[in-house]
């Protein structure tokens, strides 16, 4: 007999086991859900049904695993497990210290935090799918959410600064794909609900609209840029930088402190490197091709090195799997 498991996620959209379901291009934007996916279908192979809390309600599960920390603490079960996803520039409540209590394991890419007791090392995970793309027609391009914050670790500002510069001194040189860059965003979420109901809009010179493929339209530039949302934080590698090397396209990074950790230096450009964006655009432009060459030769080096498997979802469902008590 199946016994069962909840996956307690925080967005509605997500109920009806809608976050295990790949077909929903919504929700699956390159194949996002695909680990949730794998990992119930692992607990499947152990006897346990893991589905939502609508289908699978709290009470009647033996055990839970939250999907970031629940907006209401009204936790229900004794053997309850959490994943932190989100930085505290996302979701705050993700690092309050009060709300650890109720988990026995927490799994986070937190390095600071990771002690193998309580708190479990996992990395976001990625199927990583290359495409052999070598024909750069454009330059440069960002590919981002519009996003403002008024936390002292965001970087959506920083992105800002870049695009601004681009704007102001080489439009043709930057393509900017992602969602509200032609909108008034403010940090005040009630002006940004009267922005969005007003449909109120702006000009941006850079501004291409949302990407399509992203890895095949990543991989008709040279470069990107290619920020995290948040800085200062040991271990928060999203799927950013991996977009970039599956595309066969350079990025210029920044992200955590210890990155070189985990990507080796000579597969990316560090903005920190640089003291204005104007030296970091002349470095680009001024890159000759073996030189370009050698980066990708770089990138794909590490892409086939034992080092990328702990950035593969197997990993991730295994860490989890083995930790949870059943």
């Amino acid at each position: 007999m199946i016994r069962k498991a909840t996956f307690f996620v925080n967005n509605k959209v997500y109920l009806d086991n809608e976050v295990f379901n790949l077909k929903n291009k919504f929700l699956n934007r390159d194949n996002c859900l695909l680990p949730g996916l794998v990992l119930k279908n692992e607990f499947e192979k152990l006897g346990f049904d893991l589905s939502t809390q609508d289908k699978n309600p709290i009470k009647e599960s033996e055990f839970v695993i939250y999907s970031d920390v629940p907006i209401k603490n009204n936790f229900e079960h004794h053997n309850s497990y959490l994943i932190i996803w989100e930085s505290e520039v996302i979701i705050n409540r993700n690092w309050d210290k009060n709300n650890f209590k109720y988990f026995k394991k927490i799994f986070t890419w937190n390095d600071e935090y990771v002690d193998n007791d309580v708190f479990f090392k996992i990395n976001f995970p990625h199927h990583l799918i290359r495409e052999d793309l070598n024909k750069k027609s454009s330059f440069c391009c960002l590919v981002a959410g519009n996003h403002v914050s008024s936390h002292p670790n965001e970087l959506y500002s920083k992105r800002l600064e870049v695009i601004k510069w681009f704007e102001k001194h080489k439009p043709s040189e930057l393509d900017l794909y992602g969602p509200n860059w032609n909108r008034l965003v403010f940090k005040n979420r009630y002006l940004n609900y009267i922005s969005f109901k007003l449909n109120l809009k702006v000009k941006n010179k850079v501004y291409r609209g949302l990407i399509g493929n992203k890895t095949k339209d990543l991989g008709k530039y040279k470069f990107a840029i290619c920020f995290e949302n948040a800085k200062g934080y040991p271990g928060y590698i999203t799927e950013k930088i991996f977009d970039c090397f599956c595309s066969n396209i350079v990025p210029v990074y920044m992200g955590p402190p210890n990155i070189l950790d985990y990507i080796p230096e000579n597969c990316f450009i560090n903005y920190n490197s640089f003291d204005t964006i104007n030296l970091l655009v002349d470095f680009l432009e001024e890159m000759s091709d073996v030189t370009y060459n050698e980066y990708i030769k770089n990138i794909n080096n590490f892409l086939n090195s034992d080092s990328i498997k702990q950035f593969n979802i197997e990993i991730f469902v295994s860490t989890i799997t083995k930790n949870i008590e059943i």
